[in-house]
């Protein structure tokens, strides 16, 4: 479900980019997100310490196994990938940690969808997110 933090708006730039991103609950199975094509944007919030995606670690495949590019303007706080109508993707995520630390992955839209609360624990060693795209 979205999850709107008043406290962490997105930013100007992406404050009217629609959000493409939903999670399907589904009781004792992961989480799988469905999406609408375009290009996904994510980023983490901080919380305490630091979270941040580790870029060049960071993958996206298609359910074929085609790795699909992340924009090369990725950040350790942002980063964004197309996804394509009819496809199912693969985002593994590495995170570079800092003990204690927290932090909360968002879609970077307009309403923010929540996707993950992050701790040192959790990301540390890094986390998978399947994504169906309508």
């Amino acid at each position: 479900m979205a999850k709107d933090n008043p406290a962490n708006k997105p930013d100007a730039a992406t404050a009217t980019v629609p959000c493409r991103v939903a999670a399907i609950v589904v009781p004792a199975q992961p989480t799988t997100y469905s999406a609408s094509p375009g290009t996904i944007q994510f980023r983490i919030q901080p919380g305490t310490g630091t979270i941040a995606f580790d870029v060049l670690n960071c993958a996206v495949r298609e359910s074929n196994g085609t790795v699909v590019p992340i924009n090369p303007n990725a950040t350790p706080a942002t980063l964004s990938f197309p996804v394509a109508k009819g496809k199912s993707y693969t985002f593994s995520a590495a995170y570079i940690v800092n003990s204690n630390a927290t932090a909360t992955l968002v879609e970077d839209c307009k309403g923010q969808t929540f996707i993950d609360d992050l701790n040192a624990l959790q990301a540390a060693g890094g986390r998978t997110y399947p994504i169906v795209v309508a």
